[in-house]
């Protein structure tokens, strides 16, 4: 307001007006604000008094006060319709009467609402005139005296406010307050609601078409706002309702930056009046979606006319969904004449179960019997009598195949679901089927995945389903992720959320000729991408690590003809040769697919066909981070070879525990009945505990248990420099490779295991503390009741084993009179010292819990049974589990 009172100044004194009768009518009759806040209204009328005073120094003594206003509230207030005994004897008219009503009715709670508040046109001025002259004629009647001047008072402020809200403005201008609709409370949403239903997402587009209203009919509105209302299929009623009333005359589209890290902004003037044919000026101050530029930078390029559009407003009805997508052109246009996704297929929202901690788990959580990983419709789910169904929740940015991750606890059709009462069961029908598949939102380009038959789906994992013949699902699959997809939802959907409403709008070109050579493209592009998914222990489908000979008879073979065995080094360049493979066929073919559709849309001038290294999205091997190149920046499918090595060690932890085997493809165990045919090569550990300890303590400690493993996997003649070439890039200290793998296994393997399985590890570590005394290794679906008394077990013997050494190193110390050596003696012998004071406070944990003799319910998920398992019977926790990072 302070700079508009000094741009008004100006208009005043080219008029020939002088400064003190300029301030006095600005303040008088050009500036008008309302503020719920009482403080913010203060602020602002002292700050538009010493604006005034600049210009005029007497002017505190005028009696010319500013235009602004605290908003009030009629709370407490009562009607004439209630018969007020003190104001019956008012000589008010009806019509009056009705006015005062009609104001403590609409400004109940005015302060929840501010100037959202539209009122009807009324003679407000008359109502308040009325008062002030019964107050100045005064009445013996000492209740309708106090009447007068307390809500006698008040309706006059009442009469005044609704005056400024029904005034009509030449110019309407603010930053308005930011607050989506699941923030607000109930009362308040119910009010945006019912008076607002084309904006009532968010107050911001609310004041939108508040500010609208505000104005004369060749007004004009200018306000900083979020960009959310330009694009989002929620907000395209009021894009109509604007576009077909009002005109955009200039907007600056801000993007991130101007207020740090924010979720963008845009600023623009609409005018009142719909002007045809008129050409607005757009600038887009923004290089890429999402990124975050300096307000200076924003500036310079302001000013330099940087990516600076006109266009005709009428341009943005051709499109579907009318969004403000001013930077494009006839050609792109004449696309969307084309056609759209919603003639071939439905595209739908899936379920809201109201609480997915509850209801959802990652599927190597739970036991795997209890999984339906094919089902073929409720039917098929209700008669299963399986718990947990495969669901889809969307996940990161991944094309054609993956994210597969999560079941629903749909058991009895839902019923535990269903009793809980939040479930917003969308999209039934759809359930099962096979479809194409995409993340609502995405902190990039949108990707779009095949999903199999058997698949549930969640309201952010979004799915479109073909109407008729099935090879239309590949058919939309190829164009969704080409570029020309990315070309549309830049138009439709440049907010990086991706609803049904935009998808469904893509124009199709369908073309039977090139439909074979599309189709049989895109299922390459599945079938490598799947491969690429599978690669790694947290897909369902997961055989066994890429390094290890499936065909247990073909190593043998393989070490028979080879002396020196079976080398891991090689293995790990084959598999680096096939990634790169993998990841060039799949290049080509969607570049491929890029050309076909370019072709087909004759958008050869605003498309080429080449893909970024950085959107390939199967995974690429390199031996260092650093000699990736800097064409697969910000790409989340680089591997290196210490990744590769470490996934490795993972499976033989795997083999260790029985969840896999050298001898069966696949899970060999994960919950349900043990069977030990399926472990001949490699015989995983009895007891389901597996120690860790800084020193060699025990023969089937983790280390131990490992080498053995990789002689059995990869041959005993070449165990040693496989071992090397594995340990060598673990980034661990040790003199010799198994000192580096039980430093690893001691510090990070428990880490990387974590990061693997997203925080819900299947492999648990008692850990008694930071001086290692004493860590072991558990898998969680052998859990049973005595397993935390077996750890204890091995606890004890790490005691004693601590014992014995420190009586040893006592006596040795006794006799010996070499003082370097005593110095390396002393240290030792002060660091077991700790770790059997670690090791005993440890005990005392470990030993109360293993008295609780708990069970576990893998259904439970990890979350609540790694708390369960720490948790006594009294509620009392003791932490004998190491934390979860």
């Amino acid at each position: 307001m302070v700079y508009a009172f000094d741009v008004l100044m100006d208009i005043y004194q080219s008029q020939g007006y002088t400064e003190r009768d300029a301030a006095q009518s600005i303040l008088a009759h050009n500036l008008y604000g309302l503020d719920i806040d009482d403080r913010a209204y203060q602020l602002t009328y002292f700050a538009l008094m010493m604006k005034a005073r600049q210009y005029d120094r007497r002017i505190f003594i005028r009696g010319v006060r500013p235009q602004v206003f605290a908003v009030e509230e009629s709370n407490g207030m009562e009607k004439w319709e209630g018969d007020i005994p003190q104001t019956q004897a008012l000589d008010l008219s009806e019509s009056y009467r009705e006015t005062a009503d009609y104001l403590i009715d609409t400004f109940q709670d005015a302060k929840e609402y501010g100037s959202l508040i539209m009122v009807e046109p009324k003679d407000y001025e008359g109502l308040a005139e009325e008062i002030q002259r019964l107050q100045q004629e005064g009445t013996d009647d000492l209740l309708l005296a106090g009447w007068l001047y307390t809500d006698g008072n008040r309706l006059i402020s009442l009469a005044r406010q609704a005056q400024l809200l029904g005034n009509r403005f030449l110019v309407s201008a603010t930053n308005p307050p930011y607050m989506g609709s699941g923030n607000m409370n109930s009362q308040l949403a119910e009010f945006m609601k019912k008076h607002y239903p084309y904006t009532k997402g968010d107050l911001s587009t609310g004041f939108m078409e508040r500010c609208i209203a505000f104005l004369k009919d060749d007004g004009m509105m200018a306000m900083l706002n979020i960009p959310v209302w330009m694009f989002l299929s929620s907000y395209e009623k009021m894009r109509h309702s604007i576009q077909t009333n009002n005109t955009y005359i200039t907007m600056a589209h801000l993007g991130r930056g101007i207020f740090g890290s924010d979720f963008g902004t845009t600023s623009f003037v609409i005018s009142k009046r719909r002007i045809s044919n008129y050409i607005g000026v757009y600038c887009r101050l923004f290089e890429k979606q999402g990124a975050v530029d300096s307000a200076e930078t924003k500036e310079r390029w302001f000013l330099e006319g940087k990516n600076r559009y006109t266009t005709s407003q009428e341009n943005f009805d051709k499109i579907p969904g009318e969004p403000i997508a001013y930077w494009v052109n006839e050609k792109l246009i004449s696309a969307f004449n084309n056609p759209l996704i919603k003639k071939y297929a439905d595209c739908n929202n899936g379920f809201t179960t109201g609480n997915n901690n509850l209801f959802l788990r990652l599927w190597f959580e739970v036991e795997i019997s209890k999984i339906y990983f094919n089902c073929k419709s409720l039917k098929d789910a209700s008669t299963s009598h399986r718990k947990w169904f495969v669901y889809n929740k969307g996940g990161q940015y991944r094309k054609w195949f993956g994210n597969n991750d999560y079941v629903l606890n749909w058991e009895n059709d839902g019923y535990e679901i269903k009793k809980y009462g939040h479930l917003v069961p969308r999209s039934l029908e759809y359930m099962f089927r096979e479809c194409v598949s995409w993340s609502k939102i995405s902190s990039g380009n949108c990707s779009f995945r095949f999903k199999n038959t058997g698949t549930m789906f969640d309201v952010a994992g979004l799915s479109l389903f073909p109407k008729e013949s099935k090879k239309l699902l590949k058919y939309l699959l190829g164009l969704c992720n080409s570029k020309l997809s990315k070309l549309f939802l830049e138009i439709l959907s440049p907010t990086l959320n991706y609803e049904t409403g935009q998808i469904s709008k893509i124009p199709v070109i369908y073309n039977n000729t090139s439909e074979e050579n599309i189709n049989h493209i895109v299922t390459k592009n599945i079938t490598i991408s799947k491969a690429d998914w599978d690669s790694f222990e947290t897909s369902w489908d997961y055989q066994g690590h890429p390094l290890v000979k499936k065909d247990m008879s073909d190593l043998k073979n393989v070490m028979s003809k080879k002396s020196k065995g079976i080398s891991l080094e090689d293995l790990y360049r084959d598999f680096q040769m096939a990634c790169e493979e993998r990841f060039i066929v799949l290049q080509e073919n969607e570049e491929k697919l890029n050309r076909i559709f370019i072709d087909l849309y004759g958008l050869q001038d605003e498309l080429t066909p080449e893909v970024a290294d950085k959107d390939i999205t199967v995974h690429k091997v390199f031996d260092q981070k650093e000699d990736a190149p800097e064409s697969m920046a910000g790409s989340n499918y680089v591997l290196t070879k210490q990744d590769v090595m470490k996934s490795l060690l993972s499976y033989a932890v795997g083999c260790l525990f029985g969840r896999y085997s050298l001898d069966t493809p696949g899970l060999a165990y994960a919950g349900g009945e043990w069977d030990a045919n399926k472990y001949k090569t490699f015989i995983p550990d009895d007891d389901n505990v597996v120690p860790i300890t800084d020193e060699e303590y025990f023969d089937d400690d983790l280390p131990s248990f490992i080498c053995a493993w990789l002689k059995k996997a990869f041959g005993r003649d070449n165990f040693e420099a496989n071992l090397e070439f594995l340990t060598d890039v673990l980034g661990t200290k040790g003199a010799t490779p198994k000192e580096k793998l039980r430093n690893y296994f001691l510090k990070d393997f428990y880490k990387d295991h974590c990061r693997t399985y997203q925080k819900r590890p299947i492999y648990w570590l008692f850990d008694s503390g930071k001086e290692n005394g004493f860590k072991a290794l558990v898998y969680i679906h052998r859990w049973n009741q005595d397993t935390e008394g077996r750890v204890l077990l091995y606890l004890h013997k790490v005691q004693r084993k601590y014992e014995t050494e420190l009586r040893m190193l006592e006596q040795e110390i006794a006799t010996i009179t070499d003082k370097h050596r005593i110095g390396q003696l002393e240290k030792r012998r002060e660091h077991l010292e700790k770790q059997l004071a670690e090791v005993k406070a440890y005990d005392e944990k470990l030993d109360h819990m293993a008295s609780e003799h708990l069970a576990m319910d893998l259904d439970d998920g990890v979350k609540v049974n790694y708390e369960k398992m720490q948790t006594d019977r009294e509620g009392i926790k003791y932490p004998i589990l190491a934390k979860v990072k």
